[in-house]
């Protein structure tokens, strides 16, 4: 029989029995939270009943109250009742009672939470009180306990923090307070970890969990921090991210159920798993976890909180390892002196969090090359971790230091912080594979960067056998075989055993794409993968000029669309569902697009600096997370229900190089590029063999180049602009069509603008962009399905930035194909996606809109609120099987080309949802210019010309139209581009109606002779 706290020896006020029983079964059972509807009518009676004198019969009934309060945290009503106690000076209880001492210990409490702080000594005097009042009180002797314990803990003083623990933890368990046993357990486990102690924190958080199991209602709070902390324990101590992820995500969904005042612990759970995306190489998840953290920290602290700082720790690694360093840089900074004010402003320990932001920026200057700054930082961080005793801090401040004295070529230093780095590894993380991998790693680097590896038998045994290892993790064996592509580059190797290196990496670099879960490959915005790819394509060029052949050549092509290759997407094909799946997928394609819609409108709420209220995205923040969850349950049930109809795609090599030359047309040259600093290489391939070409490019010819190419106003020669053999050593002159793709900063340069002996290039060849010469491999020349209509047209109208002559430019192009126009205010997002799909050939003449940060998230503009985007991420969910697609928009085709990404934004994406070519602007062509244009390639087009051949004769026509020189300039025409497949099949349209129609509209067009 359990001898309860509190006996009942007078009469109560209302609810006092029923407030009991909730206490008791709150502390021993684990209960549900008490309501306030029961306890506010407590607080009232006690507010109108004091200051008066207290009657013995209220000692009890009071205690329980404040006892209560404690419980459920609430700090203001009970600080309100000790003040109304003390105001009279009443005796709060008869002289001697233990109760006394519990009051003034709660009063201190209740101080202590408002300035965030608590004094060791003023605490051992409390505890000292309440253990000689009599009779004792095990549960308030064990809570005081528990509080010291913890206080210790925010000293730094981790041994005397133990033993407080300890000795509350005993009193719980033995007590029977499984309440207060639970939290004891997780604290302690919290303890062990800070020791780096790592199987006993384990065992604590393990031991926690097996009480929380039999309360009635365990805590969110205890669950969520046992789940976080081990999810810590696998990623930061063990060096084990995707381990980690699970437990993370459990911790967020309980966090997430605690409502405003879980709001700093949920930003530290977003903040865990960016961190954890981060070392993964995801960082589209990162970014927005990171974000996610800032978003919450900022609804409990202004810009100058302990929560926010944080939470720019980060979004600071996020900009470095996007290698956005100056951002970075000033985000930690901000943070370290958060840090340094509230120290000195609060009088606590923050030398933990200061030790944590030193490493980062010695990491971000690091990167940023600044080896001085960063080495002053690593050395700040460690003299922190030394003095708190946290060697886990040196884990990420050696590497640091080790990489600064590899760059500065100061081989003895770099060995001898090696050595030391290996020692803590070996005395207290043995277990943290991560920590250990990198080491070997780094120890590989220093032995090949100082030289030392020539003639040494043991440093290639020890590269071989990392890349042996089975655990070894992705980014981890990517650097090794980073680092035995160099070691071959440097020495002469056996060709077969650089072909073999070549395959094995090709592998590799294919399952690290597939690993990504989103519409653009992430992969792409790791300048350590480019660097991977880079110094392969070396080797494989080196290679091939003394022994060239089609192995060779297949692992080159491989290696160089690996680039632009897309990873994991799934997508549904709804039109052959099973009934049992139709209802599954409709709700699929709903939840979807509302995904995406939330999502973006999130992104474009960060990114513009609140334009949201901040109410509002948390709202969309859940919504968010909501959908993710249903279409994850939606998802699988669609396998089990109808897999045929639910498949992903996966990027994958060529196999044989024989297969990819025979679906090359005659006359035609294939062309694809990779573009790293100042080195393009370059792969050509026709019918019969492949080629390859490396330019090494100056700077200021770069920079030239990207000024002459899009200017805006004034006239230019032809002789400025760039030409063929500045950048290709490959004689096309035989061929009659080129398929290109581009890459980085050459995306923004079309060929056909190129001088080719004194004129543009359009005139000698004909032109087709592509995503990637591997897509077009796959996607060979499938037919689309005849529609019902073979030219639908939109264009939406705005109250700001108004397309002056779209709505003309759909009419005139409507009237010419005898298709639909929809004009007006009556063309919004889901009009346009119900048309379009019924059409042979759509076109829409709107605002694009152009992140640069997150491809995903490029849109086409429907209207004025952000509901009204189409973004790529909603296109690629989407399904339609059509011919061509034309976007004579602003921007509609260019990503962010410093990252290499070529074409892939609304290209790629409408590619992958069925339209099979796509005509796209690269650029903010001027409508009135792109309306001429556009004219006159339908007329070409519905003559039985492709597509490909009738955008081309458009820009030739436009340019022999133009009376004024300064309008004739690339600037005006060649942003219009065809990306993919030029066929177009036209047999369904009678031509007859175009010869009344097509020719009063080419003489109009030639009397006015188009000039400004």
């Amino acid at each position: 029989m359990i001898n309860f706290i509190f006996a009942v020896v007078t009469p109560r006020i209302q609810d006092t029995f029923v407030l009991e029983k909730y206490y008791q079964d709150r502390v021993y059972l684990g209960s549900k939270s008490i309501p306030d509807s029961i306890l506010k009518p407590h607080y009232e009676y006690w507010s109108s009943k004091l200051p008066k004198k207290l009657q013995a019969q209220d000692h009890s009934d009071l205690f329980l109250f404040l006892a209560t309060c404690h419980l459920e945290k609430k700090n203001k009503w009970s600080e309100e009742i000790i003040a109304l106690l003390k105001s009279e000076d009443l005796q709060q209880f008869p002289k001697n009672d233990w109760r006394n001492s519990v009051v003034d210990y709660l009063d201190y409490l209740n101080q202590g939470a408002k300035i965030g702080k608590y004094e060791i000594d003023t605490l051992r005097k409390k505890l000292k009180m309440i253990k000689q009042a009599s009779p004792s009180s095990p549960e308030w002797i064990g809570l005081a306990t528990d509080k010291l314990g913890r206080t210790f803990y925010d000293h730094n003083q981790y041994d005397s923090a133990l033993h407080y623990l300890e000795t509350a933890g005993r009193i719980f368990e033995s007590s029977g307070y499984k309440l207060y046993l639970v939290n004891n357990l997780t604290m302690q486990g919290v303890l062990w970890d800070a020791k780096e102690q790592f199987a006993n924190a384990a065992k604590k958080y393990e031991a926690s969990i097996e009480v929380l199991e039999t309360l009635e209602n365990p805590p969110l709070g205890t669950l969520g921090a046992n789940a976080y902390n081990i999810g810590l324990i696998y990623d930061d101590r063990y060096g084990n991210s995707a381990k980690g992820i699970p437990f993370y995500y459990k911790a967020l969904a309980y966090d997430s159920k605690g409502g405003k005042g879980n709001f700093g612990i949920v930003s530290e759970d977003y903040a865990a798993l960016s961190r954890c995306y981060i070392k993964l190489g995801d960082l589209l998840k990162a970014e927005k976890y990171a974000k996610l953290s800032v978003q919450y920290a900022n609804q409990i602290d202004p810009s100058s909180g302990f929560e926010y700082a944080k939470a720019l720790l980060i979004n600071a690694e996020v900009y470095n390892a996007k290698q956005q360093v100056s951002l970075g840089i000033s985000k930690a900074i901000e943070a370290l002196e958060i840090f340094k004010r509230i120290e000195k402003s609060s009088k606590v320990d923050l030398r933990r969090q200061r030790s944590l932001t030193n490493n980062l920026l010695g990491k971000i200057h690091l990167n940023a090359g600044n080896f001085t700054e960063s080495k002053a930082y690593y050395t700040e961080a460690i003299k922190l971790a030394q003095e708190i005793e946290r060697d886990v801090f040196l884990l990420e401040s050696y590497p640091g230091l080790i990489q600064v004295a590899i760059e500065e070529s100061d081989w003895k230093t770099a060995l001898k912080q090696w050595e030391m780095w290996g020692d803590i590894i070996q005395l207290k993380f043995q277990e943290a594979n991560y920590h250990i991998q990198l080491h070997e790693l780094k120890g590989l680097e220093i032995t090949f960067r100082s030289g030392a590896y020539e003639n040494d038998e043991l440093f290639k045994y020890r590269l071989n056998r990392f890349l042996d290892l089975p655990g070894a993790m992705m980014m981890h064996h990517l650097q090794a075989l980073n680092l035995k592509t160099l070691l071959i580059l440097n020495n002469s190797s056996d060709r077969e055993e650089a072909l073999q290196h070549l395959a094995s990496l090709q592998k590799k670099l294919y399952e690290y794409l597939n690993f990504q879960h989103h519409v653009q490959n992430t992969a792409l915005q790791l300048p350590e993968l480019k660097k991977v790819v880079k110094n392969s394509l070396e080797l494989g060029f080196s290679l091939s000029r003394d022994l060239p052949g089609d192995s060779l050549n297949l692992l080159i092509f491989n290696l160089i669309s690996f680039n632009k290759s897309l990873g994991n997407i799934p997508k549904r094909i709804h039109s052959n569902a099973e009934k049992s799946a139709s209802e599954l997928l409709r709700s699929e394609a709903i939840l979807s697009e509302r995904y995406a819609e939330v999502s973006f409108m999130i992104h474009s709420h960060q990114a513009a600096q609140n334009i949201i209220k901040s109410q509002e995205v948390m709202e969309l923040y859940r919504e968010e997370q909501e959908i993710e969850e249903e279409l994850l349950k939606i998802r699988d049930q669609l396998r089990l229900a109808s897999e045929m109809n639910f498949y992903a795609h996966f990027a994958s090599p060529a196999h044989s190089l024989k297969q990819v030359l025979s679906n090359i047309p005659k006359r035609e040259l294939w062309v694809e590029t990779f573009i790293l600093d100042q080195d393009l290489y370059s792969i050509f391939l026709d019918q019969s063999k492949i080629e390859l070409g490396h330019k090494k490019l100056s700077i200021d010819q770069i920079d030239q180049w990207k000024k002459v190419s899009r200017p805006s106003t004034g006239k230019l020669p032809i002789s400025s602009m760039p030409q063929w053999n500045d950048l290709f050593d490959k004689d096309f002159t035989n061929f009659e069509k080129i398929i290109y793709v581009p890459d980085s900063w050459l995306s923004f340069m079309p060929l056909e603008a190129f001088n080719f002996g004194n004129n543009f290039l359009i005139h000698a060849v004909e032109i087709v962009y592509d995503v990637s010469l591997m897509d077009r491999f796959r996607r060979g020349t499938l037919a689309s399905k005849k529609k019902s209509t073979f030219w639908t047209g939109f264009a939406p109208v705005y109250e700001s930035k108004k397309l002056k002559y779209a709505k003309d430019e759909i009419v005139k192009i409507g009237q010419i194909t005898q298709g639909k126009s929809f004009v007006g205010r009556e063309v919004n997002k889901d009009l346009f996606k119900a048309e379009a799909a019924k059409a042979s050939v759509f076109h829409l003449a709107a605002h694009g809109h152009t992140e640069s940060s997150n491809p995903g998230f490029n849109a086409m503009i429907f209207g004025e609120n952000l509901e009204d985007y189409l973004t790529v991420n909603e296109i690629y969910d989407w399904s339609i099987d059509s011919s061509l697609g034309v976007l004579s928009a602003c921007s509609s085709g260019i990503v962010n080309v410093d990252e290499g990404a070529g074409l892939l934004s609304l290209g790629r994406a409408f590619h992958f949802a069925g339209v099979k070519a796509l005509v796209i602007s690269l650029w903010d062509i001027p409508d009135k210019q792109s309306a001429l244009i556009m004219e006159l390639f339908y007329k070409n087009l519905l003559q039985g010309m492709d597509s490909s051949t009738a955008l081309r004769k458009a820009k030739i026509q436009y340019i022999q139209l133009t009376e004024d020189e300064v309008f004739k300039h690339p600037f005006y025409w060649a942003g219009l581009v065809l990306v993919g497949d030029e066929l177009l099949e036209t047999d369904q349209v009678s031509y007859w109606w175009l010869i009344l129609i097509g020719l009063p509209l080419l003489l109009y067009l030639a009397l006015r002779k188009f000039g400004k």
